[in-house]
């Protein structure tokens, strides 16, 4: 499985590959491991990342902010939903020590300049290993290893180019049921030297850094999805067109419909969708009822949804923020599905209206 994924994608030593649980699992390992920067260095670390993360990566470190254990730096996107690469370069500090950055947004799609902040960064590793250059660089990094570079790949894999070397990342995770392997399996890529600490111990299994027995079934399919990606090139430019007429449609069945991050880069999968003065719940409901299935969001602990957070770091408001639906779209979405799906949608807004 290693070998499939070294050679087929991630283009790397099989000890840089882990297999664990998924992005979820992956993500909070990275996070956490800021934890024991302080004890390397005597210093508090400082983290920063984005109004645009999974929550799996922004709520652990939410955790460590709100107990003191890291100081934290959100980077807000401009209106079409992404990042400034050179405020993520300006923003590091003397204690930096995890800069953690989504490849595509969850909810928009909209791809961030992941390249473009790694060779930046490395830039500014190099200008400060420099005795020439000390004084001249704004960037007072630490060492070689600080600040860990990581990147939340899931919603980018088969559609985009996720070689961690080509990224210029330290650390990338993602999880394999977003190429159709099965659930409940993951891989966490770590440079070598990248200073990750496991999140559980126990166990020699994965070098150290994933202890437990690893789901070999699901590693086993997660690898024979990989192998398929040779053929996700054509398959993601035959999506991206389906998207079009998706989009296209809509608009003309609902034409103050607002596409989210429409004007920027997007994978070809994922289309964020606001129906003005709609409420997607119910929206979400009567579709649903139809066999069809579309997301809107993440939902709070007593089960009543909130807005979208994504929307709002991009700054919409609440009301349009709750009226937003997420439209995924895989490899094998035909023309068929989506005039379905255009045809049950005018029914349900018309009813809605």
């Amino acid at each position: 499985s290693k070998c499939i994924l070294r050679a087929d994608f991630l283009h790397c030593d099989p000890v840089e590959i882990i297999f664990n649980s998924g992005a979820t699992e992956g993500n909070n390992t990275v996070v956490n491991s800021v934890r024991y920067y302080q004890f390397a260095t005597g210093k508090k670390p400082h983290i920063i990342s984005t109004l645009l993360e999974h929550p799996s990566v922004s709520d652990p470190i939410k955790e460590l902010e709100k107990y003191n254990l890291a100081e934290v730096t959100w980077i807000k996107p401009n209106r079409a939903g992404v990042v400034n690469a050179q405020k993520i370069i300006d923003a590091i500090k003397k204690n930096t020590a995890l800069i953690s950055v989504v490849y595509a947004n969850h909810e928009t799609g909209a791809i961030q300049p992941i390249r473009g902040i790694g060779k930046l960064l490395e830039k500014s590793k190099s200008q400060f290993l420099n005795p020439k250059q000390i004084q001249n660089t704004k960037y007072k990094i630490l060492n070689t290893n600080y600040p860990i570079f990581h990147s939340d790949i899931t919603q980018a894999i088969g559609w985009e180019n996720c070689e961690p070397r080509y990224l210029h990342c330290d650390a990338v995770t993602f999880s394999g049921h977003k190429i159709h392997s099965f659930k409940g399996v993951g891989v966490l890529y770590l440079k070598t030297n990248t200073p990750i600490h496991p999140l559980i111990f126990g166990g020699n299994q994965e070098f150290g850094q994933r202890p437990g027995t690893i789901n070999h079934i699901a590693a086993f399919t997660l690898a024979k999805a990989i192998a398929n990606l040779k053929k996700w090139q054509k398959i993601s430019q035959k999506v991206a067109k389906i998207k079009k007429y998706l989009e296209i449609n809509i608009k003309k069945i609902y034409p103050n419909a607002i596409i989210l991050s429409e004007k920027t880069e997007r994978t070809s999968h994922i289309s964020g969708v606001v129906f003005p003065k709609i409420d997607n719940q119910k929206l979400l409901i009567n579709l649903d009822q139809q066999g069809i299935a579309v997301s809107i969001g993440s939902a709070c602990l007593s089960g009543s949804f909130q807005p979208s957070k994504t929307m709002l770091a991009m700054g919409y408001s609440e009301d349009l923020a709750s009226s937003v639906i997420r439209i995924s779209l895989s490899k094998d979405t035909t023309k068929a599905q989506i005039d379905y799906f255009i045809q049950t949608l005018k029914q349900v807004l018309s009813f809605r209206t």
